[in-house]
């Protein structure tokens, strides 16, 4: 078969669609050399030379991603190589398509928490070709269940699949790796990470409110540029001086963040998955989680809950599990156990086990 992928939001910067891409395309390409895949990219995809398959090639795109010439470029691209599937890892519909053709839905968080252009986006350009499209794809229950809800899908149409934890992130033993990234970062002491954008559903104004409350000997790292609106929020909430602003992290650093971290904590309203909780499991790191959406899914018994719109809850939950030393061990313990569940090498054989199965619409 020959397999069509977009590949155009993968850049320098990666952020979660795109990490998903890379880690689903390496881990089907060690498993399938039988059948042809291309990569649609732009002329910014850093990794062209690193991912070398046989039966792989590139198809540099001059669109980029999310912009008013890719539906027409898309097009042209489609109607021309004929893909027997093509899979779209991310929101981008292919505006032209007469055989099979699977989409990734990671989330909803677009239709709540997401202007009135991109609500409008979903409503007239998604909703359509999430009915055309042979199967939807998902990372877990919870977005399941809202994408059927929102789309008016049959249950068989869409696939979970869950995320996988990249081997890279784990115990590191070498602590002069760990300090050195401390130290190129510019974090002092101990810390609590977060890591996510100044989306509404993140929920980092209650979390920085939160803080205020947690044991004044930690410092709160953010993955985040200090300025704006959030900086005003920290300006307000009183904390300037225990809050760290380091900025876009290269994914090579992040595992010595995690490993050095105090705690990891994520208190979003909504997640579709929420992959840097079980990186942070991996890591050895006890993750302190909201008990909403996907996350008691995802984290089973390995994490402590609180509810994201207590204030107090998120303050309290995050001291016990600085201050209790065997509460601690245990959310270590069956962090690590959790996180080793997720594997990209699952997730792959289970994507091209559907792609096998679409086959027969080809």
């Amino acid at each position: 078969m020959k397999i069509g992928i977009d590949g155009r939001m993968i850049g320098e910067k990666m952020h979660g669609i795109a990490r998903y891409t890379v880690n689903l395309l390496k881990g089907i390409l060690n498993i399938d050399k039988t059948n042809q895949y291309i990569l649609l990219i732009t002329e910014k995809y850093p990794y062209k030379d690193d991912i070398l398959f046989d039966n792989l090639s590139y198809m540099c795109m001059k669109s980029q991603f999310i912009s008013l010439s890719e539906p027409f470029e898309l097009y042209t691209v489609l109607k021309r190589e004929r893909f027997d599937i093509f899979h779209s890892p991310s929101f981008i519909p292919p505006f032209y398509r007469k055989g099979p053709f699977l989409m990734t839905i990671h989330d909803m968080s677009h239709l709540v928490y997401s202007g009135l252009s991109r609500r409008l986006y979903y409503k007239f350009i998604i909703k359509p070709y999430v009915k055309k499209a042979r199967r939807i794809l998902t990372v877990s229950e919870f977005s399941k269940s809202e994408i059927c809800r929102a789309f008016s899908l049959e249950e068989e149409k869409v696939s979970v699949i869950y995320n996988g934890v990249e081997d890279r992130f784990g115990l590191i033993s070498e602590k002069v790796h760990i300090q050195k990234v401390k130290e190129r970062h510019n974090i002092p002491g101990k810390f609590i990470l977060t890591i996510g954008n100044e989306k509404d559903h993140k929920n980092l104004k209650t979390l920085l409110k939160a803080f205020k409350k947690v044991d004044r000997d930690y410092f709160l790292v953010l993955n985040l540029e200090g300025k704006g609106l959030i900086e005003r929020e920290v300006r307000g909430a009183g904390i300037k001086e225990r809050v760290y602003f380091i900025g876009y992290v290269d994914d090579s650093d992040m595992p010595c963040l995690y490993n050095a971290a105090s705690a990891f904590v994520l208190v979003s309203l909504k997640e579709g998955f929420g992959l840097p909780a079980l990186e942070a499991m991996a890591c050895g790191c006890p993750v302190v989680v909201s008990d909403t959406s996907s996350l008691p899914e995802v984290c089973g018994d390995a994490a402590f809950y609180v509810d994201p719109g207590d204030v107090d809850d998120i303050a309290k939950g995050i001291n016990e599990v600085l201050g209790d030393l065997e509460l601690r061990d245990n959310l270590i313990q069956k962090g690590l156990k959790r996180a080793s569940l997720f594997t990209w090498e699952k997730a792959s054989k289970e994507v091209l086990n559907l792609y096998m199965e679409l086959t027969k619409y080809c």
